[in-house]
């Protein structure tokens, strides 16, 4: 992606005098493509050791693959059945990840139609301001580490949210008509800050409330929880955009509402320590599991050899 917009955003500069977006695409297209085949060749040929063949784990006619899906979704649905019923801290994370995510990967699809719709922004100008928000989405990285070590990864969160709250609500009415392009250039700083500094917090604060021993299995719930709403932002904008009397502003103002309900959620997840001491209470029973099961099995043992030795 960003290969694609240097040299889109190069083709604009260098072609200025041809109006012609779809050239302009064209040759931006085919710079990526010479230097994604350079690079991935490089790195495939170079980078990756020999390959080693693969054991294979499944036994031969002990393998049923209906099975292996239908008992996994079943662990999934009594993990999921678990977070809800006694950790309230990772349920809430989980439902903010939601809202917040979903509205995230929404607002991009919408500022699109609004900027070239209503703005009728030029390519060079989109390029200029998607580059500035990518660049400065390394520079929110490096501003949420201070801050979560200053408050905590839960707090850090929330002040991000209100942030992207504050923008998304704002942005369609500052930057309204043709010739507002600085100010787009002046709101995609706070936009790229709060995008880079939300998701390593996020993270963080997930990291932070699961036990080590399910890593794995709880973010892949991180995951679907990330793209379980995405169709439902884009949706209500489109409808709040088609509906009578009410405008495009006010449509993209309503991805605002998806923060504030994030950020509440992130309130019911309560106090920071006391959510960690719990995570730290599941470690210890997890680990405390195999010992008794390995006592209970000693146990039925010497009940055995007391009935040989009996006989």
């Amino acid at each position: 992606v960003l290969l694609f917009l240097v040299g889109m955003t190069v083709a604009t500069i260098l072609f200025e005098g041809v109006n012609d977006k779809i050239i302009a695409a064209r040759i931006a297209m085919m710079v990526t493509f010479v230097l994604q085949l350079i690079f991935y060749s490089y790195s495939w040929t170079w980078l990756f050791g020999p390959n080693t063949p693969r054991k294979n784990s499944k036994k031969e006619g002990n393998f049923n693959i209906l099975n292996f899906i239908s008992s996994g979704l079943k662990h999934v649905g009594q993990t999921i059945c678990k977070i809800f019923k006694q950790r309230r801290e990772v349920k809430w994370c989980l439902i903010s990840r939601a809202f917040t995510q979903a509205a995230n990967i929404g607002f991009v699809a919408a500022i699109l139609s609004y900027l070239t719709d209503v703005i009728h922004i030029s390519s060079r100008n989109l390029g200029i301001a998607t580059l500035i928000l990518l660049a400065t989405a390394i520079l929110g990285n490096q501003v949420s580490i201070p801050v979560s070590k200053c408050l905590n990864p839960l707090r850090s969160l929330q002040i991000c949210l209100f942030i992207w709250c504050c923008f998304s609500a704002t942005l369609s009415f500052l930057v309204y008509e043709p010739g507002h392009e600085t100010r787009l250039f002046f709101l995609t700083l706070i936009w790229g800050i709060s995008t880079g500094w939300k998701e390593p917090t996020e993270k963080t604060l997930w990291c932070q409330l699961v036990p080590q021993s399910s890593t794995t299995e709880m973010m892949g719930l991180f995951l679907f929880f990330s793209q379980i709403l995405a169709w439902l932002p884009p949706l209500v904008f489109t409808a709040l955009n088609e509906a009578g009397g009410v405008g495009i502003q006010i449509a993209l103002s309503s991805f605002g509402v998806y923060f504030l309900i994030g950020i509440g959620c992130l309130f019911l997840v309560g106090d920071y320590g006391t959510a960690t001491k719990n995570t730290k209470t599941c470690e210890e029973e997890h680990e405390a599991k195999p010992a008794k099961e390995i006592e209970a099995d000693q146990e039925v043992k010497d009940e055995e050899d007391l009935k040989d030795a009996s006989c």
